[in-house]
């Protein structure tokens, strides 16, 4: 597979307005791979104005972005609470990483920086639901355990 060569450091910084419209293509990317169903249709809705509501919302959208500001990945965070966690939690909704730039630990840098946020709002936990089909997903879930996550059902689960 050709991978794009990386010139500049990769930076890994909170989303802004202005990457709403990078966000947006990035998610419909993400949602058309899934072809999952409900995924694929909420590809529909996605446009730049969503995002940018979102954002305002106070969800919390981490970029990869490297060479003036291109987004080449994104993970994003929303916070919960629930009484079997003990109160605040984080939860993973999505994570995507152009195919181009993937097996570059990047990934790995947006859920370091995950926990990072986490730490820093008294979070107990981290969870990320598993696709619903494990063997076509068994690379997603080898690599959310090297970074740490437990397999609870379908739940992947990184505990503070």
């Amino acid at each position: 597979m050709n991978r794009t060569n990386i010139a500049d450091p990769l930076q890994i910084v909170r989303c802004t307005h202005a990457h709403a419209p990078q966000i947006a293509a990035l998610l419909y990317r993400l949602y058309l791979e899934l072809d999952e169903g409900d995924e694929q249709q909420a590809a529909v809705f996605l446009n730049e104005e969503m995002i940018r509501a979102i954002l305002s919302e106070g969800k919390t959208v981490i970029v990869a972005a490297q060479d003036h500001d291109q987004v080449i990945g994104m993970i994003t965070l929303t916070e919960n609470s629930a009484l079997y966690a003990g109160g605040s939690y984080g939860s993973i909704d999505e994570l995507y990483i152009k195919p181009e730039y993937r097996c570059r630990n990047i990934g790995g840098r947006l859920v370091d920086e995950a926990k990072k946020i986490a730490g820093s709002k008294g979070w107990g936990r981290i969870v990320v639901h598993t696709p619903r089909d494990n063997d076509k997903w068994s690379r997603t879930i080898r690599f959310y355990e090297r970074n740490g996550f437990d397999i609870i059902g379908n739940v992947l689960k990184f505990s503070m």
